[in-house]
């Protein structure tokens, strides 16, 4: 996994818990990412220790740079917290991956890239972004500032499901009749790359979402 500072081989989320980026900004001319994340949920109000919080950015030649973690004391205001994490890179990000963490371990004394590099790692995963990041592998590419969505069914329906994910990213859905072959019902995306995004859609719509190679747009939506 790339995340050089968590511990766990097999990192499950927690119950109680959710950490989602709000907002992730990439500008191409000054080499600047900004992302805002939030951290929520009914298992904050219970915890007695603070929690830990970690972006890691890949970039598109793969190399992986791990920002600043965020310590997250314990408070009894139900309100998400927020916070905010900044790089600047010389090549475009790939991938945002989020994570948050019950237990910060330094010194570590164990041979993982975060213990050499900063002398600490995490354990006890509570929640990541995209889900499913430690378990499956899910990766969320950056969307584009237009995602286009073909669809078989309600198109309004689509863009309610849809565009609160593609706000994150600033990105605009555009929906339009479904063409080319079409797979059975369900949320489907060509690459792999957007399948938290399908399955944030698919969730809302009540449907399956899967990868299918082929398709004539980034996503297709069969719900009718």
């Amino acid at each position: 996994m790339p995340i050089a500072w968590w511990l766990c081989s097999l990192a499950v989320a927690a119950e109680g818990w959710s950490v989602d980026p709000t907002t992730i900004r990439w500008s191409e001319d000054g080499g600047a990412l900004l992302v805002e994340v939030a951290l929520s949920g009914s298992a904050r109000i219970d915890r007695t220790e603070p929690a830990y919080v970690g972006v890691t950015v890949v970039t598109e030649d793969d190399k992986v740079h791990d920002l600043v973690v965020h310590t997250v004391f314990p408070t009894d205001d139900p309100e998400p917290e927020t916070m905010l994490f900044t790089a600047e890179l010389s090549r475009s990000p790939k991938y945002v991956l989020i994570g948050a963490w019950g237990e910060k371990i330094e010194p570590c004394g164990v041979d993982r890239p975060g213990c050499r590099a900063f002398g600490f790692v995490l354990d006890q995963s509570l929640a990541s972004f995209p889900e499913g990041l430690y378990t499956d592998g899910v990766r969320q590419r950056l969307l584009p500032p237009t995602y286009a969505i073909g669809v078989k069914g309600d198109q309004a329906a689509v863009v309610k499901a849809a565009q609160p994910f593609a706000n994150v990213f600033g990105s605009t859905v555009e929906v339009r009749k479904a063409k080319g072959p079409k797979p059975g019902k369900g949320v489907w995306v060509r690459s792999k790359d957007d399948l938290a995004f399908a399955n944030e859609v698919a969730q809302v719509l009540g449907l399956e979402a899967g990868v299918e190679p082929g398709l004539k747009a980034p996503m297709v939506v069969i719900s009718g």
